[in-house]
């Protein structure tokens, strides 16, 4: 005869603390859509708009204790993006108050850029990068591209686009996901395309990225 073998639930110090906590308090203050945001069913994606000064990072925060809470999900299954680091430090400051005791260590929450920033240095070895790679602001781009045509310029290889026109180019390819070796040349980029390629490889051979890449 089969038995099930009984199983003992542990509780850690973190799930008695939010099991404390009344619902109430994550609620608190918010109209009926507002509340309607916050507790929605995580059964299916839902798209919440809303105008400036309606509360957006008030339910945002109440939305991810809620989930936190309630719903079995833990901080490292959230992912939430912000405009800014300010935003994104407001917004777990929050959190920490609505939810005292709570690690959010692990959560992902920051800006886009941060966060790519974040996987990118997990993952780097799928792009053969070393975890310590530098992120060059768009200054440090620009310097680049003009080191590059400095050496390329000669009597056979005359240019009539501006360093920044050319950066442009770059990463306007990049947000598009093109590489240099998938764009296809013609008269008007060919110049560009080789300032791009070299780029990317001085890129590649100094462990760097910009922000197009992120």
């Amino acid at each position: 005869m089969y038995r099930k073998k009984k199983t003992t639930k542990v509780f850690t110090t973190t799930d008695i603390i939010i099991n404390e906590i009344n619902d109430d308090k994550l609620l608190y203050d918010l109209n009926s859509e507002q509340k309607c945001a916050v507790t929605c069913s995580t059964d299916q994606s839902t798209l919440v708009l809303s105008g400036a000064g309606s509360g957006k990072t008030r339910v945002l925060t109440s939305r991810i204790a809620y989930l936190l809470k309630n719903c079995n999900v833990k901080s490292y299954q959230i992912f939430a993006v912000t405009f800014t680091n300010k935003a994104a430090l407001e917004i777990r400051r929050r959190i920490s108050q609505m939810l005292p005791g709570i690690q959010l260590n692990d959560m992902w929450l920051g800006t886009f850029h941060g966060l790519a920033n974040r996987f990118l240095r997990i993952h780097c070895k799928m792009v053969n990068l070393h975890n310590d790679f530098v992120i060059i602001d768009p200054d440090d781009q620009l310097s680049i591209v003009k080191k590059i045509l400095k050496d390329e310029i000669n009597e056979n290889n005359f240019y009539t686009d501006k360093p920044k026109a050319i950066v442009n180019y770059i990463n306007k390819c990049k947000e598009e996901g093109k590489r240099s070796s998938n764009i296809i040349l013609n008269k008007e980029n060919n110049f560009k395309q080789l300032i791009y390629t070299k780029y990317e490889k001085y890129l590649h051979e100094e462990n760097k990225v910009d922000f197009a890449e992120l």
